[in-house]
C-alpha cells in the first residue's frame, strides 16, 4: 500500500470527527482533482503553487514527525510546491530535510535568518543548508524585518550583504524579507531594490490595522519584487502551536480570508501554517476552484474586517 494512499484513507477515516472540532468545511473531491493554479513570484519568475505550505505550527518537536509527515505529504500530494520554514521554527528545518531531498528540484524552498550580521546570516544559512539536505535555497527572507536596522542595509557587514555573499557563492537564488509589524520597514527594504520577494501580513482585517495593502504592496509592485501573503487567516493567537485553535479568522470566513489574499493585486501565493490535513484540503480546494472577489464581496469583507479589527488590536505588534 503507497503511502500516499494510506493519507488519503486517514483524511476519510478523520473527516467526519475532525471537521466541526477543526473549524474547517467539507470538501467536494472533485474540487481537488483539479491542477493546483500556479502563479509568477514577480521578477524572479520562479513558478509556485499558489498555495503555500506555512512549517511553523508543526515544526516543533512536541508535534510529532508522523503528523508532520503526512500534512506536508498531503500537500505535496495536492500539487503544493511552495515550502516554507525558518531557523526559529524549532524542528522544522529538520524534518523538512527527509522531505525535501528526494524531491527538490520539484519544491520551492524557502527559510527565513534571524542573523543581524553578515557572518551570523552566512552561519544560518550553512545551518538550514545542512537540515534541509540541499545544496541550494530557493529563497531566504530576513525574518521580521521590523526587527532590523534598514538603514545600515548598504554596511559591508550588513545581514543583506551575508544574503547577497551566499548569493554569490550558489547558496541562495533569490533574498527576501517577512514582516508583520513595524510597517515602514519592510517598505523602506523593498524601495531598496534589492529585495527579490517580500512577505508580509495580508488579511482582510489585519488591513485596517497594519495595511500592508497600502503601504508596501505599490512599493513591491513598483519594483516588481514576488509577493508572498502571510497570516492569511490571522495567524494563531499569541503564537502559541502546543494547542491548536483555530486562526483569528472566524471559521465562516476561512475561504473569502484566501481569496481575499490571492485577489491582491500582485499577490503570488498565499502560505498557510496548517495543522491537519482537513485544513490543507480545504485551502487547496479554495484555490483550486478560486475566483477572484466581486466589488460586492470586497465591500462587505471589508466592513467586516473593520468590525473585527477593534477586536484584534494590534496583535502582531506595533504598526
Amino acid at each position: 500500500m503507497s503511502q500516499e494512499w494510506t493519507r488519503r484513507e486517514f483524511v476519510a477515516a478523520s473527516a467526519a470527527a475532525g471537521l466541526g472540532l477543526l473549524g474547517v468545511a467539507d470538501v467536494d473531491d472533485k474540487a481537488l482533482s483539479k491542477p493546483m493554479p500556479m502563479r509568477t513570484l514577480g521578477r524572479t519568475k520562479a513558478r509556485v503553487s499558489v498555495i503555500g505550505f506555512g512549517s511553523a505550527p508543526l515544526g516543533h518537536s512536541f508535534q510529532s514527525q508522523e503528523t508532520f509527515d503526512r500534512v506536508v505529504g498531503e500537500a505535496i500530494d495536492l500539487g503544493v510546491n511552495y515550502i516554507d520554514t525558518a531557523t526559529i521554527y524549532d524542528v522544522a528545518q529538520e524534518r523538512l530535510g527527509s522531505i525535501v531531498k528526494p524531491r527538490r528540484d520539484k519544491l520551492f524552498v524557502v527559510t527565513k535568518t534571524r542573523g543581524m550580521s553578515k557572518d551570523r546570516v552566512l552561519a544560518t544559512i550553512e545551518e538550514s543548508l545542512r537540515l534541509l539536505k540541499t545544496d541550494y535555497l530557493d529563497l531566504v527572507h530576513l525574518h521580521n524585518i521590523g526587527d532590523f536596522d534598514v538603514e545600515k542595509f548598504g554596511d559591508p557587514d550588513s545581514p543583506l550583504s551575508g544574503l547577497k555573499e551566499a548569493r554569490k557563492q550558489g547558496k541562495l537564488r533569490f533574498i527576501g524579507v517577512s514582516g508583520h509589524q513595524r510597517v515602514q520597514k519592510m517598505a523602506d527594504a523593498v524601495a531598496t531594490g534589492e529585495i527579490d520577494v517580500v512577505m508580509p501580513a495580508l488579511n482582510f482585517v489585519d488591513q485596517h490595522i497594519y495595511a500592508y495593502e497600502t503601504r508596501v504592496l505599490p512599493v513591491a509592485r513598483k519594483q516588481r519584487a514576488g509577493i508572498v501573503a502571510m497570516k492569511v487567516l490571522g495567524g494563531a493567537p499569541n503564537f502559541a502551536y502546543r494547542n491548536p485553535v483555530p486562526a483569528f479568522v472566524p471559521k465562516e470566513h476561512i475561504n473569502d480570508a484566501i481569496r481575499y489574499a490571492l485577489s491582491l493585486e500582485g499577490v503570488t501565493t498565499a502560505v498557510i501554517g496548517f495543522n491537519f490535513v482537513e485544513q490543507v484540503r480545504q485551502a487547496v480546494a479554495v484555490a483550486k476552484t478560486f475566483k477572484r472577489l466581486t466589488s460586492e464581496e470586497t465591500t462587505r469583507l471589508s466592513n467586516e474586517g473593520r468590525r473585527l479589527a477593534s477586536a484584534w488590536g494590534l496583535h502582531l505588534g506595533p504598526v
